[in-house]
């Protein structure tokens, strides 16, 4: 049980407010591509999702939707059944959900 709420605990921000979350995905995303810049720099392979030249707010909508659909509500859900806290369901498929229509509005253009 330990191990999931530290879990829990580190991959958190889906599970607050949007503002916040979306304040986090932007700083997570600037340290991604701070370790592709340094990658870079060093003659390393730079994979996409930390390539910030090859980077795209679409692609980044759709990993924070694949991020919170494949990890983060999976492992909350545990967490749920053992804390008894409705809410972090709640706010991890809101923010789910502005991440979906934020790729399909992206898809459109």
């Amino acid at each position: 049980m330990m191990k999931l709420i530290i879990k829990c605990s580190d991959i958190n921000h889906p599970a607050r407010p949007t503002h916040l979350h979306k304040r986090w995905c932007q700083l997570i995303q600037e340290e991604f591509f701070q370790q592709g810049d340094q990658g870079a720099s060093l003659g390393l392979p730079v994979s996409r999702w930390v390539d910030r030249a090859k980077s795209n707010p679409k692609d980044i909508a759709k990993g924070n939707c694949g991020f919170i659909h494949f990890i983060v509500q999976p492992l909350f859900k545990i967490m749920e059944t053992r804390i008894k806290n409705p809410q972090f369901s709640k706010i991890i498929t809101i923010n789910l959900a502005h991440w979906q229509k934020t790729a399909s509005r992206l898809n459109m253009k």
